[in-house]
């Protein structure tokens, strides 16, 4: 509709909620209601709605690059929140599901850095540049 605002975060996690509850295996509506609350902060229901992304193209098949997202998003948001151990699961399940990333690698390495564990961060390190030897971050 030409001209029409954009809903705010809330009118649009009302209207997704909506959506969710008419389609309920619907990964995309999941992820998209995440990063909504996301926008609000709201870091735990990102989490859990991520989670339920997930858990729906686990089950009912769907697009492997939103799972990738939710897993990403996870590990970040997790971070955000100083869960350091949570963070460092959600990244090992991306790397288990997808294979090497370097971002992964990276993010895992800072995790146990902050955890106090340097030689797991050096390891973690180490294969983020394995994958690509030119990565900086």
């Amino acid at each position: 509709m030409a001209g029409r605002k954009p809903p705010l975060h809330g009118e649009r996690i009302a209207e997704l909620s909506w959506a969710i509850n008419a389609d309920h295996d619907n990964a995309t509506l999941w992820a998209k209601r995440a990063a909504a609350y996301e926008e609000l902060k709201a870091t735990q229901l990102a989490i859990f709605d991520y989670a339920q992304a997930i858990e729906c193209e686990s089950i009912h098949g769907g697009s492997t690059n939103e799972t990738y997202n939710a897993l990403f998003k996870i590990g970040w948001l997790y971070t955000k929140l100083s869960k350091y151990e949570y963070a460092i699961e959600g990244y090992t399940d991306l790397i288990d599901r997808y294979g090497d990333d370097k971002v992964a690698y990276n993010n895992i390495g800072v995790a146990h850095e902050k955890l106090g564990n340097f030689q797991e961060a050096l390891q973690h390190f180490d294969l983020a540049l394995e994958v690509d030897p030119d990565y900086y971050y």
